[in-house]
Order: structure tokens, then sequence, then C-alpha cells
């Protein structure tokens, strides 16, 4: 009964994570298209808490990520990160071919270790060092319990990881790669990692629909408080940068504002969830499917902006443009999901009928 409660909790969640992360892919969205879809700076400024968003779910997901089989913790490993470091070699294939015309060993090589293919590459670098920690994480959070002392304990940890994320942030760099991808460990990432795994450890975001409402409205609250006295006076994201603030790795604001999104979100889609109305379910079961195909989209959005809307639509009214590219930017790349897993699968069966036909057994 334990186990089957553990199974139903665990779906329960995968509805406003799936939610919360399409919000940040929206928000990459908008970041990675402020110069083609004219939105303001300020605009561009509020969507930086994305990436931080993603990693403080990707800390929430670690811990409630139970492995179906025992094993190693280098083998669990190279299992967690299998799916993005196919998806990205796929990646940046393409990018090379759309590029340069051409296919090059030197310079795909080149392209696989330095992650920048494309702008958004760095991030495949900065989780596979941040699931490193995966299983540290949870040796040392399943060593403590709950009550106030351990509490203190893991208080104490996340101190520890503030100062090792202080040093590789403004001390250790990785090949040049941009941002919290060149950094050991991912700098201040890091942080928000550990973060997300205290949060799903001590279970403060119950789905219940008192909490729900309160953190919809506390947090939603507080966020537009926080950007309101952050952004007021800032008008541009060289002057944002220029105030000495860190964007990625993110310093305070842009780490605060995903802990304030956080919640936010997951009270709003709780609520959303309740509501019985067909033609808003089927929206949210759209946002959310997106949400659970965020890493090609991720990947690929770009590949659709650079190389085919950019240069070739030219759409004069902006609503209707932002419409148009969004909307192929992230059907493009569920059609790419789609068909490389599709491809993937057939070539996996040829093989796998192959290695039978050797053995003498019958294939169909």
């Amino acid at each position: 009964m334990v186990k089957k409660d553990k199974i139903m909790n665990a779906k329960k969640h995968l509805k406003w994570i799936d939610g919360t992360k399409f919000i940040a892919l929206m928000a990459v969205m908008i970041d990675h298209t402020a110069g083609v879809l004219r939105y303001s700076q300020r605009i561009q400024l509020i969507s930086f808490f994305s990436v931080s968003l993603f990693i403080l779910i990707s800390g929430i997901t670690a811990w409630i990520h139970e492995e179906k089989k025992q094993a190693s913790s280098l083998k669990k490993y190279g299992t967690s990160i299998k799916k993005i470091t196919y998806a990205y070699f796929g990646a940046t294939f393409f990018y090379q071919i759309f590029n340069h015309k051409f296919f090059d060993f030197s310079q795909y090589f080149y392209y696989i270790i330095h992650f920048n293919a494309s702008g958004p590459f760095y991030f495949v670098l900065l989780y596979l060092q941040i699931l490193i920690f995966r299983q540290p994480f949870k040796v040392i959070l399943r060593k403590f319990g709950s009550d106030k002392r351990e509490v203190f304990f893991e208080g104490i940890i996340l101190v520890i990881i503030i100062g090792i994320s202080h040093i590789t942030t403004f001390y250790t760099d990785i090949l040049g790669v941009y941002g919290g991808g060149g950094k050991l460990f991912g700098g201040t990432y890091l942080i928000l990692f550990y973060v997300g795994m205290l949060i799903a450890k001590h279970r403060l975001l119950e789905e219940t629909k008192t909490r729900a409402i309160g953190c919809t409205i506390v947090f939603g609250g507080l966020w537009f408080l926080w950007i309101y006295m952050n952004y007021k006076n800032i008008d541009s994201v060289d002057s944002f940068i220029s105030a000495g603030n860190l964007v990625n790795p993110p310093g305070m604001i842009i780490m605060l504002s995903a802990c304030l999104v956080l919640p936010f979100s997951f009270g709003l889609f709780e609520i959303l969830n309740q509501i019985r109305i067909s033609w808003l379910n089927r929206i949210i079961e759209g946002v959310c499917y997106v949400g659970r195909h965020t890493l090609y989209i991720f990947l690929y959005h770009n590949l659709f902006l650079e190389y085919f809307l950019s240069p070739y639509v030219m759409i004069e009214n902006i609503w209707l443009r932002r419409v148009v590219f969004l909307i192929v930017m992230i059907g493009g790349s569920l059609m790419v999901e789609k068909l490389l897993t599709r491809l993937a699968s057939m070539i996996k069966k040829l093989y796998d009928n192959g290695e039978l036909q050797e053995r003498g057994v019958e294939v169909e």
C-alpha cells in the first residue's frame, strides 16, 4: 500500500512539474527571441529566472525519482545522462550541417567538447555536472531525518555549498563554455539543485487545495513585489549586469526570483487541475505535454529560429509574428524529437533482429 501511494504521489507531482517546466521553457524562449520578436528589455530581464527554475525542478525530480534496479552510483549516473547526451550529439550534428553545409568530424568534435554549436548548449554541460551530485546529496539528506536538529545540519551543508559555489563561480573555467556550463559544478546552480532536493525531501509542495491557493496568492504576490523592487529602475540588460548582478550563473536576484516562481507555479497548476472545464483541461494537458518534452525544444528551437523563421518569415503584425514563431519553434522541435525517436527505435529493432537471426531465432 505504501509503495502504491508513493507511485500515485509521483504521478500527481508530475502534473505541476510539467507545467512549471513549461513556464521555464517559455521564459527561455522570451529571452532567446527578445531581439527578433521585440520584447522590452525589462521583460527579457524578468525571464532570466528560466534556467534557475529548471535546475530547481531537476533537484526535485532527482529526489523523487526512484531507480528501478540496484546499481552502482556510476552506472546510475550513466543511465541518467544517456538521454540528454544522445540528444545533444544529434542536435550538434544538425547545427553543424545547417551552419557549414558540410560535415567535418574535427569541427564536430570541437563543437561537442566546447558545447557551442548553439548558444543554449551550455546547459548540457551544466546538467551533466549538476547530476554528479544527485547520489551524494541523496545519501547525505537521507542520513538526516526531518527534526529540528537534523534540519540545522542540512542548513550547515547549504552554507558549505554556497561557499563552494562562490569559489567555483568566480575562480573556475571549463573550456570557455558560456555561463554555468563553464563553471566547475555549475557555480551557483549547485545551490538551486540542493534547494530543490530539500523542497522535495520535506514535501514542502504537497498537493492540497489549501496549500495550492496559499502558494498562488502569497508567492505570486511576493514574486511581483520582488520584480518591482529590483527591476523598476533597470532599463536594460547591460545596466542590470553593470549594477553587479550575476545572470549566468545566477546571483541572488535571479535565484530568489526562481524560488518564488516555483511555489507560485505549483499552486497555479494545482488549482487549474481541480477545475473541471473541458476546454481548459485540454489546454492544461497541452501545456503539460510540452513541459514533458522540454529537452528537444531547448536544443532545437534556435535551429528553427536562425535558419528558417528569421531569414524567411516576414510578418509585420508583431503579435501574429510572436504566435507563429513560438508555434513553429515548439512544434518543429517536437516533430524532430518524434522523428529521431522513431528512427532510433527502427535502427535498434534492425540490430536486435540481426542478433536474433545470427543465433538462429526466427524473426517475423
